[in-house]
């Protein structure tokens, strides 16, 4: 299975925020605050998953990670004029780039090849 560096890159990136979440449900976990383990459990859930499916060229992760990253494009600009300007321009920008790069024509032909019959 050859994966193109940029699909790598994406898939470590939500690796990565993933591993932030498991470090902060440890946080939650050992300081006993429940508003931080609810949050960190979805949050490995809603990046760890995609990332593992993605890297497995599976059809259901692509799709989810588009509407993942359209949510947060529409939360980034909530926060971006409601809240903090600095993190939803940071968020804004980060889902942007990954929705224009799984809208790419080379990563759509990864995920919607049609299925080989035997």
């Amino acid at each position: 299975m050859h994966l193109p560096a940029g699909l790598l890159i994406l898939i470590g990136y939500l690796l990565l925020v993933a591993t932030g979440n498991l470090f902060e449900l440890i946080h939650g976990v050992y300081t006993s605050s429940s508003s931080e383990i609810i949050p960190s459990l979805f949050g490995i859930v809603l990046y760890a998953i995609p990332a593992y499916g993605l890297y497995r060229q599976q059809k259901w992760a692509w799709i989810s990670e588009i509407i993942i990253s359209s949510i947060a494009v529409l939360l980034g600009l909530f926060t971006l004029l409601c809240v903090n300007p600095l993190l939803g321009i940071l968020t804004l920008v980060t889902h942007s780039l990954i929705i224009t790069y799984l809208m790419k024509k080379s990563s759509k032909a990864l995920y919607l090849k049609p299925k080989e019959q035997a």
